[in-house]
């Protein structure tokens, strides 16, 4: 009689071993699909991101190349001639000069 309890004790501790491990096994590949969606949610958010940012950047690229272009026009005389004329510093038809500095 008691190998026969041990026996049943034993298949009793296995069969709740192997119960343990397909819980936890369903467990974890029942979490997978939710765990898979965030994931996936948040690179379709970080791809939204990422195509706003390359919109600023493709704008900020135009105003750094608008801002180059008034710069270089400040250096000719009629660029400057045109600011001073648009800030009010000099009437239209007066003459202005512009002087270089040496170093």
């Amino acid at each position: 009689m008691k190998t026969k309890d041990v026996i049943s004790i034993n298949k009793i501790k296995t069969w709740s071993i192997r119960l343990g491990i397909s819980l936890s096994l369903a467990l974890i590949v029942g979490g997978m699909p939710v765990y898979i969606h965030q994931e996936l949610q948040e690179v379709e958010n970080l791809k939204s991101e990422l195509r706003e940012i390359r919109k600023l950047n493709k704008r900020l690229y135009v105003d750094l190349e608008n801002s180059v272009s008034k710069l270089r026009s400040l250096k000719e005389k009629e660029g400057m001639e045109r600011v001073f004329r648009e800030r009010g510093y000099s009437p239209p038809g007066s003459l202005v000069y512009q002087l270089k500095t040496t170093e």
